[in-house]
């Protein structure tokens, strides 16, 4: 039996209320792990098969089962939705935490598919159909994806498996020298921190495909960092007078916290869940804690005799990794950066501008003086290099936006490369 599982799709439903759930971690197996972060989906065999949802850390909720269809609400309790009618699936609303309700219509493609079929059309709900395909489709990127029974075949691992493969060159922005930093917010918003011509952050609305920009912020000259913390606000770390801007609208407008603990520069930020959030400074090598969300922080002093904190990134578990000057060092956290362990020295570079994390234990590093992307597949323990990036000498960002995409903004030339493996 072939089953399409549309809820594994992130499509925005009519007026954007719902969105198909779409996995950025599968694997299989008869028993559950005991441990997940949040959106991971496993798919069990044996007794109480189906495909589970991460709903909060190490707590798993049954979305699609063979005892009919169930919508959780992250951290809440499962419903029954199995009376709904045959054929419904899982939808989203797309919030944090999300909330599962059926689909309006049914999924078309569930059932027995023909020889060389594959799911290529969508109805209402955005439920998969299976249809011939012509020639014309070979090159395109499928629709849907088809599972035998509970298996996955690789097609689906591969959304997180191949993120940071591939860039390709959205060319130079708004005559900006440096992109600094780029975050993802939600519903489609990314945001780009400049310099060279005035400490903007730019804006897009559309996954980074273009941008708009929103001028110089309180007369800073870098946007050194950006980093989203949840329900729409946002933080920005700058130079030279080391402050961190707050944004509650998702950075469409900002607020100034001040400059903190005599820093110059606060070179990154990131958020590790439960209104914790670091932040990373020059020239003192010092990460800063907060508690609130980032409204306010405290200094956990210089870390390993650097002096710059360029880049910090969360990757689920209690796991936080920070780069560094002058060494080129990565350091990691296993406790939502309370304290932090030294991995040394990356591949002779000087500087590990920024961190990424893109799923399924994926994370990106960008570099200077090689202009490198190192890659991690173990939730940064080890990593490692992707080479020279489009001649490049620094690769100054990195973001991922989710569906597969991944931004690097870069120096000398100002470019944002874009990587997709749709």
């Amino acid at each position: 039996m072939r089953v399409l599982l549309a809820c594994l799709i992130s499509i925005p439903m009519f007026a954007q209320t719902y969105q198909v759930r779409r996995a950025t971690n599968v694997d299989t197996g008869a028993s559950l792990p005991a441990t997940c972060t949040i959106s991971r989906v496993f798919g069990k065999t044996g007794t109480a098969a189906g495909f589970y949802y991460c709903v909060a850390t190490n707590t798993w909720k049954l979305v699609l089962g063979s005892s009919g269809l169930i919508a959780t609400a992250q951290g809440g309790t499962g419903a029954d939705l199995s009376a709904a009618g045959a054929g419904k699936y899982p939808k989203s609303n797309g919030a944090t935490p999300a909330v599962f309700a059926a689909s309006t219509l049914a999924a078309s493609g569930i059932g027995p598919c023909g020889a060389n079929t594959w799911a290529s059309t969508l109805n209402g709900d955005a439920a998969p159909t299976c249809t011939q395909p012509a020639f014309s489709n070979v090159s395109g990127a499928a629709a849907a994806v088809g599972f035998e029974g509970h298996a996955t075949h690789g097609a689906l691992k591969g959304l997180a498996d191949d993120v940071g493969r591939i860039w390709t060159d959205l060319g130079q922005q708004f005559s900006q020298t440096y992109i600094f930093s780029l975050a993802y917010v939600g519903n489609g918003v990314a945001l780009a921190g400049t310099a060279g011509g005035g400490g903007k952050i730019l804006r897009s609305t559309d996954y980074g495909a273009t941008w708009s920009d929103l001028g110089q912020q309180c007369s800073q000259t870098y946007i050194f960092s950006l980093a989203y913390v949840g329900n729409g606000v946002a933080l920005a770390g700058t130079g030279v007078d080391g402050k961190i801007l707050r944004s509650t609208d998702y950075g469409a407008t900002w607020s100034d916290l001040g400059q903190q603990f005599s820093q110059t520069e606060i070179r990154s930020l990131a958020y590790v869940g439960n209104g914790v959030a670091l932040a990373g400074t020059g020239v003192g090598g010092k990460i800063l804690r907060s508690t609130d969300y980032g409204a306010t922080w405290s200094d956990l002093g210089q870390q390993f005799s650097q002096t710059y904190i360029f880049s910090l990134a969360y990757v689920g578990n209690g796991v936080a990794l920070a780069g560094t000057r002058p060494e080129g060092k990565i350091l990691r956290s296993t406790d939502y950066g309370a304290t932090w362990s030294d991995l040394g020295q990356q591949f002779s570079q000087t500087y590990i501008f920024s961190l990424a994390y893109v799923g399924n234990g994926v994370a990106l590093a960008a570099t200077e003086t090689g202009g490198k992307i190192l890659r991690s597949t173990d939730y940064g323990a080890t990593w490692s290099d992707l080479g020279q990036q489009f001649s490049q000498t620094v690769i100054v960002s990195l973001a991922y936006l989710g569906n597969g995409v991944a931004l690097a903004g870069t120096y000398p030339h100002g470019k944002i490369l874009r990587s997709s493996n749709w």
